[in-house]
């Protein structure tokens, strides 16, 4: 009777085992399946996250650098621009000079270049402006040339899209870009005189609409 007993408990011990090892192995399966599976890096995936952050940093970095340039129109055009600059400033009594100076476009026998001038800070900038325009208020025929702030990326598009509409434009209509960014309308008045359209608005967002078609202002 003790030998079968023995037996007995021996078996149920053996089934044990062997249903303790299917179940381990049931629970190691399980386990290797639910493990979270690691995503490949991607390398487009950095460089999109990349140009996501670069962009706004790009664009504000050139709105700061067109901050600091001034473009001077019809300055004659020769090899001597720094020593023209510089009786710009003694005339207007400018005492910060730009810290380079480029000229803008194609050669034109016509007509001379558009120069940028870049200055150390906006302040700079803006101060060589306004003492020009005081010059030429002061003395009207002390110099001939006009200023305008520097463009961003963004305001030289849109110029492009003025000069389209201005390519378009029915007699006694013109279009033009404003130091602020925006777009004015002027069409001739019966003295013929150019008057602001104040009705017709074009925000930058209309860039790509070369028609330049007009909407109310709200």
């Amino acid at each position: 009777m003790a030998l079968k007993a023995n037996r007995s408990s021996s078996a149920n011990h053996a089934g044990e085992v062997a249903t303790l090892r299917t179940e381990l192995a049931a629970a190691q399966q399980r386990s290797t399946t639910s493990q979270p599976q690691q995503l490949p890096s991607s390398d487009e995936g950095k460089r999109s996250v990349a140009e996501v952050v670069k962009a706004p940093v790009c664009c504000a970095l050139d709105e700061e650098k067109a901050t600091k340039e001034v473009v001077i129109l019809k300055l004659p055009e020769n090899d001597r621009d720094v020593q023209d600059v510089q009786e710009v400033c003694e005339k207007a009594t400018v005492s910060v000079k730009p810290e380079t100076l480029i000229r803008l476009g194609k050669i034109n026998p016509d007509r001379p270049r558009t120069l940028k001038a870049s200055f150390p800070t906006a302040f700079d900038a803006r101060t060589f402006m306004a003492k020009i325009e005081q010059c030429k208020e002061a003395e009207p025929d002390s110099l001939e040339i006009r200023c305008r702030p520097g463009r961003a990326l963004e305001q030289q598009a849109l110029s492009t899209t003025v000069y389209k509409l201005n390519q378009k434009t029915r007699c006694g209509e013109s279009y033009s870009l404003r130091s602020n960014g925006e777009v004015w309308k002027f069409g001739k008045g019966g003295d013929g005189k150019w008057l602001r359209a104040t009705e017709w608005a074009l925000s930058p967002s209309d860039e790509g609409n070369e028609n330049g078609s007009p909407r109310p202002q709200m």
